[in-house]
Order: structure tokens, then sequence, then C-alpha cells
């Protein structure tokens, strides 16, 4: 039987050992709140922002009778993100069907790029009222702009072309870049811990 100096002992022994505990809880605290606070901050932001570039829309050509020779128009471009699909089969299934293209190419690029995949860019109006209607899984549209000339090939080679990304490449297009070019912005978006 312990007497009653070696139980006051024994006391003091645990509330020490309580009170270190306390001592290097509030301690760690401290740390984590005062000191490494904006580094904590910085990585939730980092994980909860993701930020996406929108292209800026080309300015319009028009001929010295003020006819329009070159201008954009607004497309959809669909993308999906395979690493949080329940069902891929079946969003394949689907994007096959609406592309065209066999659902086994689609299964292939869900496991070589298993983020972020373009599945159509710049598609028709008919087609991105078949995706918007799918209901695909991760599913996301976007839009982009895409340049339109409405005479065709008629002076094609003075009025130039852009690229797949909308950059002057020949002709006034390309000569005049850095004034039908605009200036790209941004988009921030707050997403969960599922990415969504």
């Amino acid at each position: 039987m312990l007497t009653r100096q070696e139980i006051i002992k024994n006391g003091r022994i645990i509330i020490a050992f309580i009170a270190l505990f306390w001592v290097i809880f509030l301690l760690r605290a401290a740390q984590v709140q005062i000191l490494q606070s904006k580094r904590f901050k910085d990585y939730a932001d980092s994980q909860q922002h993701s930020t996406i570039p929108l292209a800026a829309r080309r300015g319009s050509i028009y001929d010295c009778r003020g006819r329009l020779l070159a201008y954009d128009i607004e497309a959809k471009s669909y993308t999906v993100n395979p690493k949080y699909m329940k069902e891929p089969s079946k969003a394949a299934t689907k994007i096959a069907e609406i592309t065209g293209q066999p659902k086994s190419y689609w299964m292939q690029q869900f496991a070589k790029r298993p983020g972020f995949l373009m599945v159509a860019r710049r598609v028709s109006q008919e087609m991105a009222f078949k995706f918007d209607n799918s209901g695909i899984e991760t599913l996301r549209a976007r839009s982009e702009t895409q340049r339109t000339y409405p005479y065709g090939l008629l002076a094609s080679e003075v009025i130039g072309r852009t690229d797949v990304d909308n950059k002057g490449v020949s002709g006034l297009e390309s000569y005049y870049e850095k004034y039908l070019a605009g200036k790209d912005g941004q988009s921030i978006y707050l997403r969960d811990a599922y990415g969504r």
C-alpha cells in the first residue's frame, strides 16, 4: 500500500507530465498559428484555387469600305478529368458516340492522361449540344474564340490565317499581330477536396 507521501509524489509526477504535455501542445500551436501561418495559408490557397487562362479576343479586320473580313466567334471546347471519374468506361462510350472515335481510343487517353484531358476543341453547335446534354462525369465546357473569314478564300493570302491558338501566322493576321492580339486574362476557381 502506498503512503500519503508516495501518493503526493506520484500525483506531482503525473501533474508535471500533464503540464509538460500542455506546454508542448501550446508551443506547437503557437508555432503553427503564428510563426508558420503564412506558409500553411499559402499551401491551403494553392490547393483550393485553380487559375485558368482566358484567351483574349482578336481584333476584327475590315476592308476600306468597312466590310468585315475576319472576326472571332464563340466556340466551345470540352475537357474531362479521368482521375475523378467513377465510371470511365461509361464516359468513354458517350464521348465515342459524340466524337466518332472508338471507345478504346478514349480509354487509352484516360490511362495516359489521368488529369486534365481535352476531349474536343472548338466544336460545332450541334456537337456542343450533344456534349452539354450527355451527362458525362467531370465534363467541363470552356468558351473559346474561333477565327472566321466570311469571304472564305477571297484575298486569303493577303488577310492571312491564325493557328490553333489564334496567333497570326501569315498575311495581315501575322503582320499586325501586336494590334490584333488582345491581352489574355485569367479566371480563378475555388475547388473542393475532390477537385470539383
